[in-house]
């Protein structure tokens, strides 16, 4: 996809600073699970701590930041330009953002699905699943588009970056069905 077919920069939601103290977690997590937001996570730190508290239920961690796990089936150097720009895009976008799964995270896994040529032209699809700490799939992001055949034979490219922040919108509305 060239740069002249993006859609308008509006269509772009950004989360905006701060975004991680906006996931309602109630809804996510069920009644009673609302815990306060932390700042955004530093992957130096170690994992936060475990505490034992007397509940009824048991309680799920809150969601304090997004993983973004590595992206599958791309050709060429392509699965790596696509992780990349979809951790930089939510990193932009004000979301602590994780490079593996961890219990107070959503995760964020991308797989790309290459038709074989036909006609000079071939169909990519995209899609992104959320799923929540537990591994539950919250949601998909489906993205697909015919592209000159062979044309992300390399990799995607200055093209990787709109493709991400493209699915970022819909990955953002999922996340507010949940609020």
């Amino acid at each position: 996809t060239a740069a002249r077919d993006l859609p308008p920069s509006e269509y772009f939601v950004a989360a905006g600073p701060e975004a991680y103290k906006d996931i309602d977690l109630e809804t996510l997590n069920g009644p009673g699970s609302v815990e306060a937001a932390a700042a955004p996570l530093d992957e130096s730190l170690p994992p936060p701590s475990e505490t034992a508290v007397a509940e009824p239920q048991p309680r799920r961690n809150a969601i304090k930041a997004v993983a973004v796990i590595a992206v599958k089936g791309s050709p060429g150097t392509g699965d790596a330009e696509l992780t990349a720009a979809m951790r930089q895009t939510l990193a932009k976008a004000g979301w602590p953002v994780l490079k593996a799964p961890r219990a107070d995270a959503l995760t964020i896994a991308g797989e790309v699905d290459v038709s074989k040529p036909t006609g000079g032209t071939q169909q990519i699809a995209l899609r992104w699943t959320v799923s929540s700490p537990d591994g539950r799939p919250l949601g998909k992001i489906d993205q697909a588009n015919a592209v000159p055949a062979g044309s992300l034979d390399q990799g995607w490219g200055d093209n990787a970056v709109p493709v991400a922040e493209a699915a970022a919108t819909g990955i953002f509305d999922l996340i507010k069905t949940y609020r």
